[in-house]
Formats: C-alpha cells, sequence, structure tokens
C-alpha cells in the first residue's frame, strides 16, 4: 500500500528563549511572514501553518488592509493555517492552569475577531513533557487533534518499534470519553528531512538513511547540495528513503511529516 505524505510547512518561533521577543521578531518573524504571504500567493499548491498568535499579532497589525485581505483569502483556500492559536506554545510543567488557558483565550479571540477563524489542531512540539491536563482541556475546547513531541527518548523509540505513535489520550479517566483526545507523536523531531534544510547547515550523508528518524535535533556539520538536472533523481530517492523508513513506524499509511524548524522561512 502506498504511503500518503502530508508535508507540514511550518516555523517554530520561540516568544522568548536566548533572545528578547523584540530580537526575535525584528529578526526573523517580521521577514518570515512578509515572505510567506507572497509566496503563498504566487503559487496556490504551497501551503503553510502558523503557530504563535504573540507573533502574528504583531506582525498583522503593521499590515495593510490589502495584506491583511490576502492573508484571510489564503485562510479560506486552506493554503494558510493556524494550529493551535494561542499566544504562545505553553509550557505544560510550570505553568497553571489560568494562565494555559488565559493565553489560549487571547489567542484565540484575536484569531477569530481578526482573521474569522478558530484551529483545529493542538500543536505542541516543543514543550518538554506533556501533561494529561492538556489533552483533556484541548477535547473540552473541540479541538480535532493534538500533536506532540518532546516525550522521553526511549519511550520514543519504543513507539516507534510499537507502531504506538498515535493513540486516543484519556487526559483524565473521571471523566471518560469526554476527555479523549486523539494524539500523534512526532516520529523524530519537528525539523525537516535530513539533507532538505535549505535555509541552513545539514548533516553529512549518513549511510543509511532510513535510519535517521532520530529523536534529537541535528548537529549541522555540511551545506545541502542544492538540486540540479543531474541530481534530481538520486535526492528524490534520498528522501523516499528516509520518508519510507519513518513510515514503519505508523500501522496506517499515513506519514506527517514536519518541514521546517525553529524561526524558519526568513529568506524569500
Amino acid at each position: 500500500v502506498a504511503t500518503q505524505v502530508f508535508l507540514v510547512p511550518h516555523s517554530h518561533c520561540d516568544l522568548g528563549w536566548l533572545r528578547s521577543v523584540d530580537q526575535y521578531y525584528e529578526e526573523y518573524v517580521r521577514y518570515s511572514l512578509s515572505n510567506l504571504i507572497p509566496a503563498l500567493l504566487a503559487n496556490e499548491n504551497r501551503t503553510f501553518n502558523q503557530v504563535e498568535v504573540g507573533f502574528f499579532a504583531r506582525w498583522w497589525r503593521e499590515q495593510d488592509a490589502a495584506t491583511k485581505a490576502d492573508v484571510k483569502a489564503l485562510v479560506k483556500a486552506g493554503q494558510l493555517e493556524f494550529l493551535n492559536g494561542g499566544w504562545v506554545m505553553a509550557d505544560e510543567a510550570v505553568t497553571t492552569f489560568e494562565g494555559v488557558v488565559d493565553q489560549l483565550t487571547l489567542g484565540h479571540d484575536f484569531l477569530l475577531n481578526e482573521v474569522g477563524v478558530t484551529p483545529r489542531v493542538a500543536w505542541h512540539i516543543d514543550p518538554f513533557g506533556a501533561s494529561g491536563t492538556t489533552p483533556a482541556m484541548f477535547a473540552d475546547m473541540g479541538y480535532d487533534a493534538f500533536v506532540i513531541n518532546r516525550i522521553d527518548y526511549e519511550l520514543k523509540e519504543a513507539w516507534q518499534q510499537d507502531q504506538g505513535l498515535q493513540f486516543v489520550w484519556r487526559g483524565t479517566p473521571s471523566r471518560g470519553t469526554d476527555a479523549d483526545m486523539f494524539t500523534h507523536v512526532l516520529d523524530s523531531h519537528y525539523s525537516a528531512p535530513w539533507g532538505f534544510d535549505f535555509e541552513y547547515f545539514t548533516p553529512a550523508s549518513p549511510s543509511n538513511l532510513a535510519d535517521m528518524a532520530d529523536t534529537s535535533p541535528p548537529v549541522y556539520t555540511t551545506a545541502p547540495s542544492a538540486f540540479s538536472p543531474a541530481n534530481v533523481a538520486a535526492r528524490a530517492d534520498d528522501l523516499a528513503t528516509q520518508l519510507q523508513g519513518r513510515a514503519a513506524y505508523f500501522k496506517t499509511p499515513h506519514l506527517l511529516v514536519p518541514y521546517g524548524d525553529d524561526f524558519k522561512y526568513v529568506n524569500p
């Protein structure tokens, strides 16, 4: 059975980490969003997934009416989708329940009032650890699915081998099916496939591409080779081999492949 691959272009943008929110916005996010909108308009087959509303709202307030209309048209066409919808991608350990709800409310209100959309997929790819409170809360909010990433490496490896990376998570037993949330664990990391990140450096070619579904971020050592008529078939084979290896981690012939990383799509 052929595997259906779903590429998910995204840029994970922390609202404050090694730099301040202002620095990240001015140096990365502003350019990313400003470049993406015309790129999406230029090709109806292109898609992108925006997550952190805190950054998007700041960019939105700088745009003219024509650009805002373009964004709404892209959302309506399904080319631009908002995941999660919170002001940030909240931590699941040190935050309070009220704080998480407040930032989700702030983000969802903004998206509904300004763009006319309500996110349907929860996207928690960078919080370190997952709490059962979170899927229960997202079930209450009407989300369709919950995507997570940073779990124990040994557990992720075990679930890879057992094809256990997708499951229905009952956040709290006391509420029964009302707390059920379909959950997908990223099979590797949220980076683009090995060797196909063209903004930064990429690892040297591994000896076995099918085994490169690593659970940790890559260590960049060499520049990716550009596509050319002479190598495009070989590069396509490389990608197919990687994805075939990752598809074996799932019971169904469907594979979700994130295509991005931290602060990506900055260069046009």
